[in-house]
């Protein structure tokens, strides 16, 4: 997902470069869930740090562009966030032998 925010940095001022966006997005969002093998405690709290990126996706497509932007800076924030979040799955996980939905960076 961040090599995606990173194809469209500088092109986002345009509606349709934004939907496009979105699409590749939702695109990555869907394959983490059918790749995911994950069960238990740490597989819900990967679910809960997933979830609100799906109303950030809604924002990017946003007519205006300042609300689509603000969503971009909150996805990068959350995806930047996700090495701490990760940690903690993988520590959750390897106590668990719950399985991966993906590795450590995506």
């Amino acid at each position: 997902m961040q090599a995606i925010l990173l194809k469209y940095e500088g092109q986002t001022a345009e509606v349709a470069s934004r939907k496009a966006m979105r699409a590749e997005l939702e695109t990555a969002f869907q394959d983490i869930f059918k790749q995911c093998t994950m069960k238990g405690p740490a597989h819900d709290q990967l679910h809960n740090y997933l979830l609100p990126m799906k109303a950030l996706f809604e924002k990017i497509e946003s007519e205006t562009a300042g609300e689509s932007e603000a969503a971009i800076g909150q996805l990068k924030q959350h995806l930047t966030d996700y090495q701490t979040f990760s940690n903690e799955i993988i520590r959750i996980a390897h106590i668990r032998k719950a399985g991966t939905c993906f590795p450590p960076s995506f």
